[in-house]
Parts: structure tokens; sequence; C-alpha cells
């Protein structure tokens, strides 16, 4: 069941970050911990996003983005394993080349690091939990409220910061039945950097202020389940909660960049099949809530989504590639009333994986 769990977590990869929470790129997937014995891996997923406003005089302002990861995870004894995941958990790159928006444009990364252990107890307990970190920094064209006239070019980093994940999950492996339930608290970055006002054509017009704001990006948990339906069938799924309630980005000036105002609870549910030794499939849909509103980083408010992926395996090796589409929900971004229609987005990914 382990070839058809692959192909369910890189189904949960493709396309994710073009919709939860506007800039939310990761699901903080820990699968890797339940892995048998030793094992390494390494994930690519490509998202092409097409948003646009036809109301609003504006033309596809997304951009196609990649996402990496990394995972190894050893066991210690046969109770105890640990793992490290490297992940992209915060990301945006849109740039509005017409309409009401014109020449705002966001370009922000992120790298994030999780260190785990897991414990097994008797009955098929278990409890899992560690620390994760986070680094970002970017740079936004915006207009903040002090400046509703005259756009502002902000520009900065944020160092490491620290935060906890806990966790317990259940296990009966004679049915592939596992159930992980993980907590993510929320995490701090502190960010330095400057402001700049400029003109429409984005020439500074006034000298560089310097600035520090922190950003409270939100607590989260992951309900995560599969189980046997069949021989060589797995039903398998997932719910994510993620508070974006309230999270924004705010300079001492009083430039507001990002003001999130909803809390997203997105769902996951798919049926792996094996069809061999060597080759498993599985199919997936998924769905996320939304109010409507949405912001000039993420003008679009929850999603419907398909995936359909596949795992080869060989020996020690396995190979999993999947692709998703994902129907973007409508939304009206900012206090403009721009609404945003009929925008979707496509994912593609693969991993690799080695025991050992």
């Amino acid at each position: 069941m382990n070839k058809l769990m692959s192909t369910a977590a890189l189904l949960a990869l493709t396309a994710s970050g073009a919709v939860a929470g506007g800039i939310d790129r990761s699901n903080h997937a820990i699968g890797i911990l339940f892995e048998e014995g030793n094992y390494v891996e390494l994930s690519f997923g490509n998202v092409s996003p097409s948003v646009s406003s036809v109301a609003g005089g504006m033309s596809d302002a997304t951009s196609s983005y990649q996402q990496l990861g990394v995972g190894v995870k050893m066991d210690v004894n046969e109770r105890v394993s640990l793992a490290f995941i490297y992940e992209q958990p915060i990301g945006a790159e849109i740039q509005y080349n017409d309409g009401a928006f014109q020449g705002g444009r966001a370009d922000v990364s992120s790298n994030g690091f999780m260190f785990l252990g897991r414990y097994k107890m008797d009955g098929g307990f278990s409890v899992h939990g560690g620390l994760r970190a986070q680094s970002a920094g970017g740079s936004i064209v915006s207009r903040p409220s002090n400046t509703p006239l005259q756009p502002t070019f902000l520009e900065a980093d944020a160092d490491l910061a620290f935060a906890g994940v806990v966790g317990v999950a259940y296990e009966k492996p004679e049915i592939a039945l596992r159930v992980a339930l993980t907590y993510f608290s929320g995490i701090k970055n502190s960010f330095t950097g400057r402001e700049i006002q400029i003109d429409g054509s984005g020439n500074p017009i006034a000298a560089p202020v310097a600035t520090a704001f922190d950003v409270d990006f939100p607590q989260s948990v992951n309900l995560d389940f599969q189980t046997g339906i069949a021989q060589d069938t797995l039903l398998f799924g997932s719910i994510r909660w993620a508070d974006w309630e309230g999270v924004e980005l705010t300079t001492p000036g009083g430039g507001n960049y990002i003001d999130f105002d909803q809390t997203t609870i997105s769902y996951n549910l798919g049926i792996g099949r094996r069809l061999n030794e060597n080759w498993s499939v599985a199919a997936s849909i998924g769905y996320e809530s939304g109010d409507g509103t949405g912001s000039t980083l993420g003008p679009t408010s929850g999603y419907r989504s398909l995936g359909l992926g596949a795992t080869w395996t060989e020996g020690n090796t396995k190979v999993s590639m999947g692709v998703r589409y994902v129907e973007l929900g409508d939304a009206t971004a900012s206090a403009l009333n721009v609404p945003f229609t009929d925008n979707s987005a496509w994912g593609a990914g693969v991993k690799v994986g080695w025991s050992f």
C-alpha cells in the first residue's frame, strides 16, 4: 500500500500553491515519517495558473512557478524515527500589466525546514513532533492605505523563525489503516527592508525609507487518513485547516500590503489501485470553500480540483508522477470591487524516492 500512498502524496503537492490562502504553497506534508525503513525523496512540481478579470480589463496576471522538496527519514530503532523535510511554504508571483491594478506586482519566496521525530507505542498508536523553521523575502508594488494615489515599492527579507509541530497517529497495518492528526503552530517572521514611493512607470520619486515589521503566519491543523477498502485498493484523504484570518503585512509608515480575512479549510479525497508489482494509480478530488473575497496577491476564493497520478516501483526505487486541474473560485478583489471569474490552474509533479 506504500506505493499507493506515494501517488496520493504527490497529488497533494501538484497545484496546491495555486489556491489555498492565496500565498500558501505548502500542505506541510509529513507522510515521509510513515515510510518503512530508511528513506530519502526528492520532489519537483510546476504550477501554471491563469488568473484574469475580463470585467476589470485585466489580462492574465500570473506566471508559472516551481516547487522543490526534499525529505530524509531514518530509523533510530524499532520505536524511534527521525525526519528532515525541506519545503517552500509561502510564495507569490503576480504582475498586473493593465486594468485597475496596473503596475501592481509581487515576487515573494520562502524556505521551510522541518525537523521531526516519531515514537511508536503499543496498540498501533504513535506520537510525532518537532520544530519547523521558515525564512521569507521578496518585493511588492502596491498602494498602501496612507498613499491612495501613489504606488509604493516594498522590498524586505526575514531571517529564520521557529515554531512547533506536534501530532498523534493510529495505524492498523493489516487493513492499511492510518489516521494522523498534526498541529503546526503559527510562526512570526521579522522583516527588514525599504519602502520607496514610485511613479506609474516604477521610477522612484522619493528617497528610500528603512522599515522593519513582523508578519504572523498562521497556525494550521492537518488530518490525514487512509484505509484499504478491497485487495490492492486504498481510500485516502485529508482535511487541512489554516487560520489565515487576520494575517496582514503592515509597515510602520501605515502601509497595508496584505490583509487576509478568511480562515481556509481544504478537503481532499481519493482512491488508489495497485495494478501489478510495478505500477499503481490514483485519482483524487479536492475542494476548498470561499467567501467570494480575494486580495491583489490572490484574487481567487476557494477551488475545486481533480488529480490523476501513477507510481512505478522497481527494487528500492519508486517514481511517482501526477497532474492536477484546479478550477479557481470567483472573487472580488480590493475596495475597487474588481471581479475575477472563470480562472484555473494546472499542476504537474514528479517525486523520486529511495529506500536504503
